[in-house]
Protein backbone atom coordinates (compact mmCIF):
# COMPACT_ATOMS: atom_id res chain seq x y z
CA UNK A 1 0.00 0.00 0.00
CA UNK A 2 1.49 3.41 -1.11
CA UNK A 3 0.73 6.39 0.73
CA UNK A 4 0.03 9.92 -1.10
CA UNK A 5 2.06 12.18 1.24
CA UNK A 6 -0.07 14.92 2.86
CA UNK A 7 -0.71 18.14 0.57
CA UNK A 8 0.01 16.66 -2.35
CA UNK A 9 -1.89 17.14 -5.52
CA UNK A 10 -3.34 20.40 -6.56
CA UNK A 11 -5.43 22.79 -4.16
CA UNK A 12 -8.63 22.08 -3.65
CA UNK A 13 -10.04 23.97 -0.40
CA UNK A 14 -9.81 27.34 1.02
CA UNK A 15 -6.37 28.44 2.33
CA UNK A 16 -4.66 24.95 1.16
CA UNK A 17 -1.27 25.14 0.00
CA UNK A 18 0.14 21.80 -2.13
CA UNK A 19 3.57 20.54 -3.58
CA UNK A 20 1.67 18.93 -6.91
CA UNK A 21 4.53 15.99 -7.40
CA UNK A 22 3.42 15.23 -10.18
CA UNK A 23 3.67 18.09 -12.52
CA UNK A 24 6.25 19.70 -10.27
CA UNK A 25 4.39 22.72 -8.93
CA UNK A 26 3.19 24.60 -5.48
CA UNK A 27 -0.53 25.32 -5.93
CA UNK A 28 -2.59 27.84 -3.20
CA UNK A 29 -6.38 28.31 -3.52
CA UNK A 30 -7.61 31.36 -2.10
CA UNK A 31 -10.64 32.33 -0.13
CA UNK A 32 -12.66 33.72 -3.08
CA UNK A 33 -12.13 30.06 -4.32
CA UNK A 34 -9.13 30.68 -7.16
CA UNK A 35 -6.77 28.67 -7.85
CA UNK A 36 -3.08 30.01 -8.23
CA UNK A 37 0.21 27.90 -9.25
CA UNK A 38 4.32 28.15 -9.01
CA UNK A 39 6.18 25.60 -11.33
CA UNK A 40 9.10 24.67 -9.94
CA UNK A 41 12.45 22.77 -11.36
CA UNK A 42 13.08 19.69 -8.28
CA UNK A 43 16.68 19.97 -9.42
CA UNK A 44 19.10 16.97 -9.36
CA UNK A 45 18.83 14.76 -6.01
CA UNK A 46 20.86 11.81 -6.63
CA UNK A 47 24.68 11.60 -7.61
CA UNK A 48 27.58 13.56 -7.49
CA UNK A 49 26.06 16.28 -9.73
CA UNK A 50 23.61 17.14 -6.93
CA UNK A 51 21.70 20.97 -8.02
CA UNK A 52 18.93 23.00 -6.07
CA UNK A 53 16.04 23.26 -7.69
CA UNK A 54 13.95 26.83 -8.20
CA UNK A 55 10.94 28.14 -8.86
CA UNK A 56 10.27 29.35 -12.62
CA UNK A 57 11.64 33.01 -13.55
CA UNK A 58 9.03 33.10 -16.60
CA UNK A 59 6.04 31.97 -14.91
CA UNK A 60 5.87 32.45 -11.10
CA UNK A 61 1.94 33.12 -10.97
CA UNK A 62 -0.30 32.03 -12.96
CA UNK A 63 -3.95 31.37 -12.62
CA UNK A 64 -5.23 27.47 -12.54
CA UNK A 65 -8.77 26.59 -13.58
CA UNK A 66 -10.02 30.19 -12.74
CA UNK A 67 -13.67 31.65 -13.36
CA UNK A 68 -15.03 34.07 -16.01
Amino acid sequence: LELVPPMDGKADTDGEWTFDLTNSRITHQRADNSRWEWPYNKGIQTGDNAQVGYLSPDSIRSCVDCDD
